[in-house]
């Protein structure tokens, strides 16, 4: 039970850490880059992290039907 917590907090936090960046990016993009990139990435990490895993969910999603539409023309 405790390893499985222990190993709970792990992967939470190297996924929010992981997904923080692009999240934070994406996030000083859309504000107009009014404030410094650092401030933003130190601002909210875990609405970060789930703007940066939406984000990469998107760009795999567009990724995968691109290629399917490719390989479909080619075939």
């Amino acid at each position: 039970m405790v390893m499985g917590t222990i190993l709970t907090i792990i992967l939470e936090g190297f996924f929010v850490y992981l997904f923080k960046y692009p999240g934070a990016f994406v996030r000083w993009i859309i504000t107009g880059r009014r404030r410094p990139f650092q401030e933003v990435l130190k601002g909210n990490w875990y609405l970060n992290g789930w703007i940066g895993l939406l984000t990469m969910f998107f760009l795999i999603f567009a990724l995968v039907c691109a290629l399917i539409i490719v390989f479909e023309i080619i075939l």
